[in-house]
């Protein structure tokens, strides 16, 4: 299964990673996850779906990315 263009539109809750994505992901044989994009802020204020440096999400990311059940394309 593959959740493609997923993600939570200006990143409003801080801890979406790993209280939203990470429990769906454990629910299910899921082999991918890609987050929509970042569009630039001149084009789409707002328009957000990974955290950058600085943003209230950041931590939280990291957290996912360091959780053993998650593979990054460096694993």
């Amino acid at each position: 299964m593959a959740l493609t263009e997923c993600g939570m539109g200006g990143l409003g809750n801080p801890q979406w990673f790993t209280g939203v994505l990470l429990p769906v992901l454990d629910g299910f044989p899921a082999t991918y996850a890609l987050v929509w994009r970042n569009a630039p802020d001149y084009l789409m204020p707002m328009h957000i779906f990974a955290p950058y440096p600085g943003h209230p999400a950041r931590e939280d990311f990291m957290a996912f990315y360091s959780d053993g059940r998650t593979l990054f394309l460096n694993n």
